[in-house]
């Protein structure tokens, strides 16, 4: 193993803590030297691939963890505080179907599925040591596992942000609080109860030390708002004597208050009749009133639509599709399954929503007929959560509503069968989520659509089926607590914006459904008042998003206008109220009926473009800067995006860390490969998600990890002025350690309007392949001898200039290391077939090296103007990369150190004290540094050591 250090003090094996075996620090435990395993089988069937020709083979495991399990094996070890890396080496022979338990020092179980087909390979495991002292390590197979090694680390690198189960506490000094009063979250370390403390004084005496003890959850808002001050809390499981962990935090002035009152307090206010869902009863007329009033023309052809459907024939819950053979036909009965459930179901609604508002009888009505009908269809069948939680959760929620408005027309025997259907779908999302959404948190399908549509059916049920009260209690705690779960403040996504598009509508319908029951108004948070510039930034009108992470690059549609007119009503946005002008749809009834009208009531604000915002925005909590030329003007915009994510490559995020889109008139011309047919389909897994279809950077042919918060990235530096930007991102965690990766630094200085200077900083602890990579719709033209590769697009043209190294090889396809198949037909982009796309990279010449250094040019134009690159030369030294790039009417000279570090700079007649500079007779910038001159003409003077930048 390379670039890793091991301490601990001493390593013991034993056997349901009876057969020990010592065994040196670091040293790879053969898994059949272990005496006496328990429950395994002789086979040697794989002994030819496995170390030392043998392994250990269990057939059988248990499906369920609990604390009843008999584990297979435990290592025991003494070990210092830190994070505790185990790797075991395994087999699977299937994909998906071959998991394990583990779990260390009797803390909650987890489990690790192994992705790896008829292979044996290292899969690596993460865990915490909270304490000092000995520790085990046990490993329980749940299904058939064949295990050939183990090898436990303690890494002396810092933890991932983020867990798939969560591993870190917050708030904390690296996590500060969003909100005022702070949220507390913490690992489950297997514990039913658990006691916190916190207080104002880090030695916690009795006088200035509040406590709770906390049953089951994982997370506690604190009961008050906290004045400024920095501020201290630990926990331990309830009846234990060691805190397992000491954090700290501070409150400012500047933190936001979200304030929600005791339980007692928003639990009494829940309505006691119906309707209660998004409205209250004392609402219904006024509302009916608004809809007869001053909306009766706008609404009048929606209600003629919907007239036409009364009466249509029904379908059953049965499916041709098989059950389930193999990948593909599962997929299939699981997308046949939501299709049948989200036609039917979301009528049920429609005619529901209509009887709401209108009061026509019709309508209510018909939303019975439909209701009743699907009480048919079996919850545990072909609409199951098993099946399909779209399914399943979109039948809870919308019949729910029918249930809540339409409550006078049901029968008391009608009522029992709904609420019947209702509760059997509520309870397999409760048994799926309850106590689990808080511990894994990053889950997609669980925020986008299940948690509100499980929401829903609780407050629909409220007080009329036992545990419903419980459902609605929990629902909005996690709501209220953990909502949103890909970011923190700045209003982004880090699933992308295509799965943002997903979850939007109940990014703010939660909210009106919590605020109408309860009072609490969770609109309050820091990051709904953000989330409007991130799509503004993100997907502005006429402007297709960057596609980071599973979807397509495409401009936004009457979905996101729709919760835009929202942002700028509630917020009194100006700008919001802008994109939705700007869109082109403004009739949005069809999205939401009801919230629409219930949004009605506020007035939107008169539109104003973001013209006096800066150009470029950075969002930290996501690790995404997005830049444009004019955000107004599409056809005229040159968009730069580019991420590098705290998040790393878990759920619909790709192994995409320290790479960039570039967009010339709305239009991606430097792209995300690949396509998005089918999640974990073969393209999925061999190309879409993987780094080597992305602009970024492979090692020795490798890249980052896919599908794992570890494989994590981090903006690290942003700056944005009238004429430069500078933003870098540190990729360097995201790559398998075994590839011995020591530095991935990628800076970007913006030469504004048309230059991009990207400077790569690249170490590995052995001689190395480094490839960069260049992903495109159509071929690229390469010249090698100049090292230029021009990029040639139906909206514009880019440019890529290599500066550095001197000499480059260059690889270029149109094949894609596994084919684009669309194997769904027509239920994929009505039917297209997949289109090559062209994939370049560039290498050093002179082969492997442990150090390398790229300097790059990128020049976009539109296909209405032309290059203004006259000559580019190379400024470079030992100790600095640089560039004079001739325009027509300036020279721009751009400059780094190789070192990274700052210090002095001097090219092309500048002197910098600092990392980096661009410079030239209209303005210039430096970076990390304090001053800047020209000959013995002082530019910049006494700066504090930042980025700062002069010129037009």
């Amino acid at each position: 193993m390379r670039g890793m250090r091991i301490i601990a003090a001493s390593l013991f094996l034993a056997i349901n803590i009876c057969v020990c075996q010592e065994v040196k620090v670091g040293e790879v435990i053969e898994a059949e030297s272990i005496p006496d395993m328990v429950g395994a089988e002789p086979e040697t069937a794989y002994a030819e691939g496995a170390l030392g020709g043998a392994y250990i083979y269990f057939p059988t495991g248990h499906m369920k963890a609990g604390d009843d399990l008999k584990p297979a094996l435990t290592i025991r070890f003494r070990s210092s505080a830190g994070r505790l890396a185990v790797r075991a080496r395994v087999l699977a022979l299937s994909n998906g179907t071959d998991s394990f338990w583990y779990r260390v020092d009797g803390m909650a179980w987890q489990l690790s599925g192994i992705p790896e087909k008829k292979k044996w390979a290292w899969r690596e495991l993460n865990l915490i040591l909270f304490m000092a002292g000995e520790h085990t390590f046990s490993i329980v197979p749940r299904e058939p596992l064949r295990l050939d090694a183990l090898e436990l680390r303690i890494e002396e690198t810092v933890p991932a942000p983020y867990h798939v189960t969560r591993m870190n506490c917050q708030p904390s000094q690296s996590k500060p609080p969003m909100t005022n009063p702070p949220v507390l979250f913490w690992p489950d370390v297997g514990q039913r109860k658990t006691e916190i403390e916190w207080s104002s004084d880090a030695a916690f005496p009795e006088a200035a030390t509040k406590s709770a003890v906390i049953e089951g959850d994982v997370f506690y808002r604190l009961p008050d708002a906290l004045g400024p001050g920095k501020y201290f809390w630990r926990f331990r499981p309830a009846g234990t004597e060691k805190w397992l962990m000491m954090n700290s935090f501070e409150i400012t002035a500047g933190t936001p208050k979200f304030i929600v009152p005791k339980e007692s307090e928003w639990i009494a206010r829940v309505p006691k009749k119906h309707p209660r869902i998004y409205i209250r009863p004392e609402d219904v007329p006024r509302i009916r009133a608004l809809v007869k009033g001053k909306l009766k023309e706008e609404l009048a052809g929606r209600w003629r639509q919907l007239a036409k459907r009364i009466g249509q024939e029904l379908p059953s819950d049965t499916s041709q599709v098989e059950k389930v053979v193999d990948y593909k036909t599962k997929c299939k009965r699981r997308w046949a399954s939501k299709a049948l459930a989200t036609r039917q179901s979301r009528a049920v609604e429609q005619f529901a929503v209509a009887y709401l508002l209108t009061g026509d009888e019709r309508f209510g009505q018909e939303a019975k007929r439909r209701a009743l009908h699907l009480c048919q269809w079996d919850p545990k069948g072909f609409t199951s959560h098993k099946v399909s939680d779209f399914a399943n959760g979109w039948t809870l929620e919308y019949c729910a509503m029918a249930y809540d408005y339409c409550y006078d027309l049901f029968t008391p025997e009608e009522r029992t069968r709904l609420r019947d259907m209702l509760k059997a779908r509520a309870e397999q999302i409760w048994k799926s989520y309850h106590q689990r959404i808080d511990r894994h948190f990053l889950h997609a399908h669980g925020w986008q659509h299940i948690i509100p549509s499980f929401g829903v059916g609780a407050l629909a049920l409220y007080g009329e089926v036992p545990g419903a009260e419980e459902w609605f209690k929990y629902f909005v705690n996690i709501w209220t607590c953990i909502y949103p779960p890909w970011s923190r403040t700045d209003g982004g996504w880090a699933n992308g914006i295509g799965y943002y598009s997903t979850a939007m509508f109940n990014s703010v319908g939660m909210p009106q459904l919590i605020k109408s029951a309860t009072g609490i108004d969770t609109m309050e948070k820091p990051w709904h008042k953000n989330a409007a510039r991130f799509l503004i930034y993100g997907m502005p009108p006429g402007i297709c998003r960057p596609s980071f992470g599973d979807g397509s690059p495409a401009p936004p549609n009457k979905r996101h206008a729709f919760l835009m007119d929202y942002y700028a009503r509630r917020y009194a946005d100006p700008q919001a109220a802008w994109y939705v002008q700007n869109c082109g749809f403004p009739r949005l009834w069809s999205i939401n009926e009801l919230l629409a009208v219930l949004w009605s009531e506020m007035p939107r604000p008169d539109p104003k473009p973001p013209m006096d915002w800066p150009k470029a925005e950075c969002f930290p909590d996501i690790g995404w800067v997005l830049s444009h030329t004019d955000i107004t003007n599409p056809k005229d915009d040159i968009t730069f995006a580019f991420k590098s994510s705290p998040f790393g490559s878990y759920s619909h995020m790709h192994a995409d860390q320290n790479s960039f889109v570039l967009q010339i008139g709305g239009k991606p011309v430097c792209i995300d490969s690949g396509y998005y047919i089918a999640y974990g389909d073969d393209h999925f897994k061999g190309w879409y998600i993987l780094t080597k279809a992305h602009n970024s950077i492979l090692i020795d042919g490798e890249g980052q990890t896919p599908h794992s918060t570890e494989a994590y990235g981090r903006i690290t530096d942003f700056y944005t002025s009238a004429r430069f930007d500078y933003y870098c991102g540190d990729a360097t965690t995201a790559y398998p350690k075994e590839l011995g990766l020591k530095r991935f630094k990628r800076h970007v200085l913006y030469v504004r309007p048309d230059i991009f200077v990207i400077y790569d900083e690249l170490e590995a602890d052995h001689d190395a392949r480094f490839d960069w990579l260049l992903h495109t719709y159509s071929k690229m033209t390469i010249d090698p001898r100049t090292r230029t590769v021009l990029v040639s697009e139906e909206t514009g043209d880019v440019s890529v200039q290599f500066v550095r190294p001197a000499k480059l090889s260059f690889e270029q396809t149109d094949q894609f290391d596994v084919p684009a198949v669309n194997w769904r037909g027509k239920g994929w982009r009505r039917g297209m077939k997949p289109a090559n796309q062209w994939h370049m990279k560039a290498w050093p010449e002179k082969g492997k090296r442990k150090s390398v250094r790229f300097l790059t040019v990128l020049h976009p134009w539109h296909k209405d103007s032309q290059s203004r690159i006259t000559k580019i030369e190379d400024l470079s030294t030992d100790e600095i990369c640089a560039v004079r790039i001739g325009l027509a009417d300036e020279d721009v000279v751009v400059a780094f150190r190789r070192d990274g570090k700052r210090g002095k700079v001097a090219a092309g007649g500048y002197e910098a004290d600092a990392f980096a500079f661009a410079a030239s007779e209209k303005g210039y910038c430096v970076v990390r540094g304090s001053s800047l001159k020209r000959g013995d003409n002082p530019l910049i003077e006494a700066n504090p050591a930042g980025t700062t930048a002069s010129g037009p």
